[in-house]
């Protein structure tokens, strides 16, 4: 079922996702000061990282929307309802709008043997690890290992593309 939005609200509905998008990506930077490190902060920062890209994915949704309505002089736009309630499908749209770089926490392809592994890469589970203790097929799943200048990277990612969106 579609989200049916007043055209003259879609601005504000932008203005609130580029303010949570900042908000997001100011808290992530306080998580990541090496001067006061915290326990799990690292992954609490992935986690906020992810609900600011979620959000540019949804700034995005809204802008196109308000574009074309302007074009066609409409005064509602119907939104998929998917923008407001799945996080996979927010990201979906997320990752066409930055590079793949950014969403790699980890390549493992860069690093020197003996480290193993996967590469790890932004998803909508790696969010709920880095949120939630879980029991997993037999262990505890709580973060994930990760490079912070990375996480950084990703954050530089979301903010640059927030920009470009706003012109």
């Amino acid at each position: 079922m579609p989200t049916i939005i007043p055209t003259d609200r879609l601005q504000e509905g932008m203005n609130l996702c580029a303010r949570n998008i900042r908000g997001y990506l100011q808290d992530v930077q306080l998580l990541l000061d090496p001067k006061k490190p915290h326990d799990c902060s690292e992954w609490h920062a992935v986690m906020l990282a992810i609900f600011a890209f979620e959000e540019l994915a949804k700034f995005a949704q809204l802008k196109e929307a308000k574009e074309k309505a302007a074009t066609n002089k409409a005064d509602k736009v119907e939104m998929d309802d998917r923008l407001f309630r799945k996080h996979e499908y927010k990201q979906e749209l997320g990752r066409k709008l930055i590079d793949k770089e950014p969403l790699k926490l980890i390549d493992m392809t860069s690093l020197p043997p003996p480290f193993e592994g996967e590469t790890v890469t932004i998803t909508h589970s790696l969010r709920l690890h880095c949120a939630f203790v879980d029991w997993e097929n037999d262990q505890w799943i709580f973060g994930t290992p990760l490079i912070p200048n990375n996480i950084r990277k990703f954050c530089d990612a979301i903010a640059m593309k927030l920009h470009s969106l706003e012109r």
